[in-house]
């Protein structure tokens, strides 16, 4: 039983290894493309699931939607998410503040900028 009990310690120890190094990776990941952690999770959360909407996106990346709204608007400016045209002028929403006049159904997605 102490060689299985031996085997688990190591293997925690590793785990917690590899965890340190994948944090140092995803610091070094957001630092290059001039964005925070959060940011860079929104952005991988969108180009590996495509559009989803903001309640939709706010859940997977474990945001508040108050939260999610502030790292919308900062990616927006970056070019690297993209609101979904308003439905009454055509044009891209400026802020992603909920709205009465935006449906919760429109969906978000990774904008061309390459973070």
């Amino acid at each position: 039983m102490s060689n299985r009990n031996e085997l688990i310690g190591q293997v925690r120890s590793a785990m917690r290894r590899l965890t340190t190094e994948i944090d140092g990776l995803d610091e070094c990941a957001a630092a290059h493309f001039g964005v925070n952690r959060t940011d860079l999770r929104v952005i991988d959360t969108l180009r590996s699931r495509g559009p989803l909407t903001a309640s939709e996106l706010a859940s997977a990346v474990g945001l508040t939607s108050g939260g999610l709204s502030i790292a919308l608007e900062r990616l927006e400016r970056l070019g690297s998410a993209a609101a979904p045209p308003t439905p009454t002028t055509g044009a891209a929403s400026s802020s992603t503040r909920p709205r009465p006049s935006r449906p919760s159904s429109r969906k978000f997605s990774a904008g061309s900028a390459s973070a």
